[in-house]
């Protein structure tokens, strides 16, 4: 962190030399200004962490110095210095954005004690700021990295950066082959058009992240008289396309741009992932749910995620209860149409973030996607209730009633590792079996 900027603000000379001895000895960087126009004037110019204020040396009044203070952005923070008499309008000052007043005579240790107060709720107050910003963005781009469809996710994608950015051009481009480019989320730009040069863009991106800037002398060389901001796209440690923008006026990229384009890698790389894993049949031929085999590497893809931006995220069984009576009743083929409806219901009491498997039998599984403990609990209670309310096959005239079991267990709160958070919704379900029709976390389970 930078060392903070003082500046104390009084007309005598003795003061201004004593504040900035000790100020500057508790490792702070001292300006100081013998009027508030002079003060105010080094405040608009920025940078300026901390005043502290002579009463009697504002000119032009507290009120309007503290308004004027409060119009900079970042606004420093304000402690006022004030003589016996003027105690009445320091405290008042607190009213109107001063942080803190000392009173003339005071110890230099309680001024010191005081700046290092004000200074560190300053720090926390920036820090709870810059968190509630990511999670106000976490939350604007959840919807996106919850997409596993490439070319909904990549149109998405683009749509985000446009409004971000002010860019009024843009595309992604994804290279399956040397030979092949797939073009999505195109707006401003033809297909025709992109397709003339977009292959000779390649050669341009560098193999380190970030966002670049290509301007339009770079461009000229494959015909293309544009400024372009190109953002590499890459999945599974390669680089398979990017994303690019075009604006007419040049933009600084920002914290929140950052944090955006920190989402749109993760996310195709996940995007880049599902349709490896469709490629080598991760479906459940049954009932259209992830298999087995990709709940494996769903919940790699979320460990890491999660373990990266400090989320959770809930594993969930549900184990059909009598499965086997209804098998033994009715036959394997309504068994297996009342397994396709289970798959339908389950999909209506999860988000389309969510993910759902076919784990295996008569049990599915659900991975719900940052998701603390009461959350989960919610959502195993909707599918519990959701099944039990259910009649299947009505519509086939058999009028089936089934119940599940459901158990539940949270990273990172219950385990760090895959296969122990595996073991544990899985233990968590098992127990609820010795009574069934109920919801279990695995914090349920007796230790002995």
């Amino acid at each position: 962190m930078d060392t903070p900027t003082i500046l104390v603000v009084d007309r005598e000379l003795f003061f201004r030399q004593l504040f900035s001895d000790l100020l500057g000895r508790e490792g702070f960087t001292v300006e100081t200004a013998e009027s508030g126009h002079a003060a105010l004037d080094r405040i608009k110019e920025g940078k300026v962490d901390l005043v502290v204020a002579d009463l009697s040396t504002l000119e032009g009044g507290l009120r309007p110095f503290l308004h004027e203070c409060r119009s900079v952005d970042p606004a420093p923070e304000v402690v006022l210095a004030a003589g016996g008499a003027e105690r009445e309008s320091a405290a008042e000052g607190l009213r109107y954005g001063a942080a803190d007043y000392l009173i003339k005579p005071f110890p230099g240790e309680e001024l010191r004690h005081r700046i290092r107060g004000v200074l560190e709720s300053r720090k926390l107050a920036a820090e709870n700021a810059s968190l509630s910003r990511r999670i106000s963005w976490l939350q604007e781009t959840n919807s996106l990295v919850g997409i596993l469809e490439r070319d909904r996710f990549l149109g998405q994608a683009v749509d985000l950066c446009l409004r971000e950015t002010g860019a009024t051009h843009g595309f992604a481009v994804v290279r399956e082959a040397a030979e092949h480019s797939e073009l999505h989320g195109l707006v401003g730009f033809s297909a025709e058009e992109v397709r003339t040069w977009v292959d000779r863009l390649f050669p341009c991106i560098p193999r380190s992240d970030g966002l670049i800037h290509l301007d339009a002398e770079t461009t000229r060389q494959f015909g293309l008289d544009k400024t372009l901001w190109i953002f590499p796209l890459r999945a599974q440690g390669a680089l398979r396309g990017a994303l690019v923008l075009c604006a007419e006026k040049l933009f600084s990229p920002d914290e929140k741009l950052d944090f955006l384009l920190q989402q749109i890698a993760v996310g195709f790389d996940h995007a880049w992932r599902f349709e490896q894993a469709q490629q080598l049949m991760y479906t459940d031929d049954l009932t259209g749910l992830y298999n087995h085999r990709y709940l494996q590497v769903a919940l790699d893809q979320e460990l890491s995620r999660s373990g990266r931006y400090g989320l959770e995220f809930a594993l969930v069984f549900v184990d059909l209860d009598y499965f086997k009576v209804v098998n033994d009743q009715f036959g394997h083929l309504v068994g297996s149409a009342i397994l396709c409806e289970t798959a339908k219901l389950l999909r209506k009491c999860v988000r389309d973030a969510d993910i759902l498997f076919r784990y295996g039998g008569d049990e599915f599984t659900a991975l719900l996607v940052e998701t603390e403990d009461q959350g989960a609990e919610v959502v195993a209670e909707r599918i519990r209730r959701t099944l039990a309310d259910h009649r299947f096959m009505a519509e086939d005239g058999f009028d089936v009633r089934l119940t599940a079991t459901i158990g539940y267990a949270v990273f990172p709160t219950d385990a760090e590792e895959r296969l122990d958070l595996l073991n544990l919704a899985d233990r968590a379900m098992y127990w609820g079996k010795t009574q069934r029709n109920v919801v279990r976390c695995i914090r349920d389970v007796p230790t002995t």
